[in-house]
C-alpha cells in the first residue's frame, strides 16, 4: 500500500494532465468493493469535467463541481 508521500507525488504528477479534462468513459472491473459501486457509474461520470485533483489522507479526490470521485491506489 502506498505511503502518504507517494500518494502526494502521484497527485502532483497527474493533476496537470487531468484538471480541465473530461472523463470519456469508465469501466468498473469489480463492483463488490468495501462499498458497492453502482452499475451505471460509467454513465453517470461520462462527460464530466474534472476541475481539481486533491488528496485527503491516502485517497485521491477528483472534483467535478457536481461531485467528487474518490480513488485509492490500493497497491
Amino acid at each position: 500500500m502506498p505511503e502518504l508521500p507517494e500518494v502526494e507525488v502521484i497527485r502532483r504528477g497527474i493533476a496537470p494532465h487531468i484538471e480541465g479534462r473530461r472523463i470519456v468513459s469508465a469501466t468498473v472491473r469489480n463492483s463488490m468493493l468495501r462499498w458497492p459501486v453502482p452499475g451505471d457509474l460509467g454513465l453517470k461520470i461520462g462527460g464530466v469535467r474534472i476541475t481539481k485533483v486533491s488528496r485527503r489522507a491516502k485517497y485521491l479526490l477528483f472534483d467535478s463541481g457536481e461531485g467528487v470521485l474518490i480513488l485509492h491506489l490500493g497497491m
